[in-house]
């Protein structure tokens, strides 16, 4: 048996470890303009920052116009009930 080189390994889901909301927001900024609905990382940061994908999809959809291509960009698709 070998031994690990790690004695612990951190997952941070909940962005206080690193905040990830930056990045997260650029892309989703770059694929809602993908999409037809052009959004500045600004835009996406006052509209979507700190919310569940679940929670914004019906924003998206409102502003868009219509309902986001399923399968979701790259495959954001919302969890399973």
């Amino acid at each position: 048996m070998n031994a690990s080189r790690y004695d612990l390994i951190i997952f941070d889901y909940d962005g206080v470890v690193a905040d990830s909301e930056l990045l997260n927001n650029l892309v989703l900024s770059e694929l809602l303009t993908e999409c037809g609905l052009a959004t500045s990382l600004e835009d996406s940061l006052a509209t979507y920052m700190g919310r569940r994908w679940v929670d914004c999809v019906p924003l998206i959809e409102e502003r868009l116009g219509k309902p986001l291509p399923r399968p979701y960009p790259c495959g954001m698709d919302p969890p399973l009930p």
